[in-house]
């Protein structure tokens, strides 16, 4: 605690899992720094001081929450804890890039949250991406065809545009990012016809159903199926201007080959190409381990 002083007049970013009662013992919650980022690993976004209770671990481990999804109550399988601990880096990594660029930008310090929550929502999106793009994956991912259902973060999903590019949209909160995503890509009154009419005609009459994400799942397909032929119909270039103009949250998929030959991966050194042709990729920040 002693060395936080000295520390800080020469740190850009804080990095830490600590609650927001053990940083303002410390002196450094967010209202106490000026010129200092911080980036905070939380439980979840709602409630960030709080970590997953008791009841919420005995309603897993005990597969009460799948009977309650509607789904047969099966052995999990177990990430192995190295791969879990590589991809909350990728966020961690993430999360420092973006609080260091728009404090750059801003001339502000930035506070930025990882949530245990969104990495496991982040996780689960993967394979239903993948179902999206190749139907042939289905069997390999989706053993139980409840599973393969429309994805329920349509604006955290992969599209593929008029001209073949594939897009991954970034708006992991639907309710935050539909309606600039739809504005965007020229379907928003369709949509919102659709969403209508699907809760009218089979949401509403559909009381029986007690498992929510069945009964809601027909405004998701409206959802999906609109947002889908938004992008065929414009070209990436052209959603390109229109996603800069609504603040749409996107990046293109690239191959390995494109990603290798991509300016900007070479010009901010995560790509390293040596004289014998091997290629080597960085991580764009350094961190210092403090004992």
């Amino acid at each position: 605690v002693s060395r936080i002083p000295s520390l800080l007049s020469s740190t850009d970013i804080i990095i830490t899992d600590c609650s927001s009662i053990k940083l303002r013992q410390l002196g450094i919650d967010y209202p106490s720094l000026s010129k200092i980022s911080l980036v905070r690993l939380v439980p979840n976004m709602d409630e960030k001081d709080k970590g997953v209770g008791v009841f919420e671990s005995i309603f897993v481990s005990t597969g009460l929450a799948s009977v309650h999804a509607g789904i047969p109550p099966v052995d999990p399988l177990r990430y192995p804890e190295h791969s879990l601990e590589m991809v909350s880096g990728i966020f961690l990594t993430s999360a420092a890039c973006s609080a260091l660029y728009y404090q750059k930008l801003s001339g502000k310090s930035q506070e930025v949250f990882v949530s245990y929550e969104r990495i496991g929502l982040w996780l689960l999106q993967i394979p239903f991406n993948l179902v999206n793009r190749n139907k042939d994956m289905e069997s390999i991912i989706a053993i139980n065809k409840v599973v393969s259902n429309p994805s329920y973060t349509p604006t955290y999903a992969s599209y593929k545009s008029k001209d073949g590019v594939w897009v991954q949209l970034l708006g992991l909160e639907t309710k935050r990012h539909l309606n600039r995503t739809i504005a965007a890509l020229g379907v928003q009154w369709r949509t919102y016809g659709s969403i209508l009419y699907q809760v009218v005609t089979k949401v509403l009459p559909n009381s029986k159903e007690k498992n929510v994400a069945k009964r809601v799942k027909p405004v998701f397909e409206s959802i999906c199926k609109y947002i889908k032929e938004g992008f065929s119909n414009h070209t990436f270039s052209e959603l390109q201007k229109s996603f800069k103009k609504h603040d749409v949250w996107y990046a293109p998929i690239r191959s390995p080959s494109s990603l290798v030959n991509y300016k900007q991966t070479h010009q901010n050194n995560i790509i390293h190409i040596s004289e014998s042709g091997k290629i080597s990729v960085a991580s764009p920040i350094r961190f210092t381990l403090l004992n």
